[in-house]
């Protein structure tokens, strides 16, 4: 609900607590309890950080033109295009209703790729269309796209030798789905991509059909298909996939500066900093599947070249009988804390080493900025204990114990029931998508879920509630009084109040200012590939969750378990760690990309 509800209904809840308590007939939880609540909520200061500029391949987005934590993407061209020589489509969903509009999909999508300067303008469509329902109906989606793909190319190269021109690889598989989710979820989807990521590696990109081949909007007479914004959100994952990088950011106090871009990475050591981020994906409550986890590393300064690795979680037994042995049949429980941290940062160091982006000879890192979400507070002493030693372990192990690299470590919790918001008097356009100035006295802190739908934004012109502005910190009055945390609201907020984001540095060898470490948060969060907006967490963290939700597609009975048994679900705690195995390898051709955009 938004700010103007939601804001009245906590002050009423507190009023009727208030009536309660003082009415000694009546005995109410918190008078059990000896507590009290604040009749009024809570001001504090905040400040609105300025935006980034985004640095594209043709132009720049200067920061001040970013309204409402998005900006416009029109006839502008990416920073790096992703290589792509020929594609395929597969249908995946036989027609069903309306006219089909492949063709027209096909010639939209190399349109809006020419603009953004994509080598997909100009891939050749390899062989006709790829009818796999008959496939999907059987269950038998993979084998068969293996053979249909090899049928393809092994056609393509007689052609190319036919034609005497350069032979064409299929780099991108263009999947036509149904538009039933919870169908597409059982098995079409799992198996696009546990084939696409740990078979073919050939990228993929699912299109729904009735966004990409039909006219959805008989009233307006609008074919999606046609649809340039379609095409144009498409392409945002399509070129991470092909390995290009979208756009770069600049913090304002860098413009004008050589070595423009995020500023704490240039101003860091000259060895380099690398960035990551990890998060955990837990199966649906009550299941004995596993947890997967991801850890996703930027390796560059721009933070646009990412490695990830993904892990399966140990299982711990709920119950044990008094000897300490498991009890058979026991539910197990899922896994927060990560055992196979230390193999995977080794690996990271070592594609940093490789790789060689900030031109050192070959330098391990000298800093590790590294985000952890889905951590709740009772768990900050074993995280502590564990994931953090296994950091410092692993770059112990690789680069000697002589190599002592600054690490930075912060929790981010999304799940936070604070509220933000201040008052002011609504936009007359966009009503209530805004905030006001930075600096100035800010709304309070609610609780709460406010119980249900709201009736939309405030009246025009009108003062009232308002949600907070894009950037928002507040790191006094609300935060611990020994801790070194903040809030942040760093996106727009489209519907509803804005949740806010909660940061707590459990590390912070090189010292870094709590304006710093706030400012380069906040610059992350502009680097998420997928969308030309301001997003709610850091890059590395938004990357890491999509990665992890693949984890399941990567086993062995992923058909019965994809579509029925998994959610996203927050922390439940941990009793230990035990040593994580593996998911499905990885094609070696996909390491280099953000292969689950």
């Amino acid at each position: 609900i938004w700010p103007h509800e939601r804001m009245p209904l906590i002050e009423s809840v507190v009023r009727d607590e208030y009536s309660e308590r003082a009415d000694p007939a009546k005995t109410t939880t918190s008078k059990a309890f000896d507590m009290s609540v604040a009749p009024e909520l809570v001001k504090t200061t905040g400040r609105v950080l300025e935006p980034c500029s985004m640095l594209y391949g043709n132009q720049k987005v200067e920061g001040r033109d970013i309204r409402n934590g998005a900006w416009n993407l029109r006839s502008t061209a990416f920073q790096r295009g992703g290589k792509c020589s020929g594609f395929a489509i597969v249908h995946c969903e036989p027609p069903h209703h309306g006219s089909f509009q492949a063709g027209v999909f096909i010639e939209t999508l190399r349109r809006v790729a020419r603009e953004r300067n994509m080598p997909l303008a100009g891939a050749r469509l390899i062989g006709k269309e790829i009818d796999a329902c008959e496939a999907v109906r059987q269950y038998d989606l993979e084998p068969f796209l293996t053979g249909a793909v090899k049928e393809l190319q092994e056609e393509e190269e007689r052609n190319a030798q036919r034609e005497r021109r350069p032979k064409c690889n299929i780099d991108l598989i263009i999947a036509v789905i149904g538009d039933n989710a919870g169908q597409n979820g059982r098995y079409v989807y799992p198996a696009l991509k546990r084939w696409s990521h740990t078979v073919s590696g050939i990228p993929s990109q699912c299109v729904q059909q009735k966004k990409a081949m039909y006219k959805s909007d008989q009233r307006r007479d609008k074919m999606m298909a046609s649809d340039p914004q379609y095409a144009a959100g498409l392409l945002l994952k399509i070129n991470l996939k092909l390995g290009g990088a979208n756009a770069f950011a600049e913090t304002p106090t860098q413009i004008g500066r050589q070595g423009r871009g995020i500023e704490l990475m240039h101003d860091g050591p000259n060895e380099g900093t690398m960035v990551c981020g990890l998060d955990v994906h837990h199966p649906a409550a009550g299941s004995s599947k596993p947890s997967y986890a991801a850890i996703v590393a930027s390796l560059d300064p721009q933070c646009v070249r990412f490695k990830t690795i993904i892990t399966e979680q140990g299982q711990i037994p709920s119950e044990r009988t008094s000897s300490g042995r498991p009890t058979p049949g026991a539910v197990v429980q899922r896994q927060e804390i990560v055992g196979s941290l230390e193999e995977s940062m080794k690996s990271l160091f070592r594609d940093f080493v490789s790789a060689d982006c900030w031109r050192t000879g070959g330098r391990p890192p000298k800093r590790i900025i590294f985000f952890r979400d889905g951590v709740a507070h009772n768990q900050f002493e074993e995280v502590t204990r564990q994931e953090i030693a296994q950091i410092r372990r692993a770059a112990d192990a690789i680069c000697g114990e002589a190599y002592k690299p600054q690490l930075i470590f912060i929790v981010t919790q999304m799940r936070t029931k604070a509220r933000f918001a201040i008052q002011g008097v609504a936009p007359s356009k966009g009503g209530g998508k805004g905030g006001g100035k930075g600096g100035g006295k800010g709304g309070g802190k609610g609780g709460g879920k406010g119980g249900g739908k709201g009736g939309g934004p405030p009246a025009p012109g009108v003062e009232d509630w308002l949600n907070v502005s894009s950037g928002t910190v507040v790191d006094r009055d609300v935060t611990g009084k020994d801790a070194f945390d903040w809030y942040m609201v760093p996106h727009h907020a489209l519907q509803g109040t804005a949740r806010a984001s909660h940061y707590h540095v459990l590390s912070n060898d090189a010292k870094l200012s709590a304006d710093k470490l706030q400012r380069f948060t906040f610059d992350l969060c502009h680097v998420y590939g997928r969308a030309t907006k301001i997003v709610s967490r850091p890059a590395h963290v938004y990357y890491a969750h999509l990665a992890a939700f693949n984890g399941p597609f990567y086993s062995s009975d992923f058909r019965d378990t994809a579509g029925t048994d998994w959610c996203e679900v927050g922390s439940v705690g941990s009793h230990g760690s035990s040593q994580s195995a593996t998911c499905g390898a990885l094609h070696p051709s996909l390491a280099d990309t953000v292969y689950y955009a």
